[in-house]
């Protein structure tokens, strides 16, 4: 099992950065597993795995069920298919007008036979890669939306 915890800011507004995460594109996006997503009813959507690891997590997409609390400025999500189960939230801080606290608290697991290896390298590859996927999620909203003529 990997345990992945982070506390970052986003120079947005809350507004802008929930906007972001209640799309399930965008969310299934910070994650490198998967490619695309199909929304389903019920705040569930299905979320296809890249072809490079269909064979490796035992499936081609999962379900993913996500709770949108706005009050409580959070998401939970919970995403399960073949090998492989994602569960965890992401709050939100509003510390200025625009600038946006994230915590994350995401737990990877990997089941079967290989979980005792895959496991233990999952964890390190999600140490190793924080900051590329704090940066990855601030440069798809910091960016400015691109004007139409």
């Amino acid at each position: 099992m990997a345990v992945f915890k982070s506390a970052f800011e986003i120079r947005a507004e809350f507004e802008r950065v929930w906007a972001y995460f209640s799309q399930p594109e965008k969310l299934a996006n910070t994650f490198f597993f998967f490619e695309k997503v199909e929304v389903l009813e019920n705040g569930e959507s299905k979320w296809f795995v890249k072809p490079s690891l269909v064979n490796f997590l035992k499936s081609d997409h999962m379900i993913a069920s996500v709770k949108y609390l706005l009050e409580e400025k959070k998401v939970d999500f919970s995403v399960k298919g073949g090998i492989l189960s994602i569960e965890g939230f992401i709050e939100f801080v509003e510390s200025e007008p625009k600038l946006t606290g994230v915590m994350t608290d995401i737990i990877i697991n990997i089941s079967g036979v290989l979980a005792a290896v895959l496991n233990p390298l999952i964890d390190k590859e999600m140490r190793e890669n924080e900051e590329n996927f704090i940066l990855n999620i601030r440069k798809n909203i910091e960016q400015p939306e691109p004007t139409q003529v």
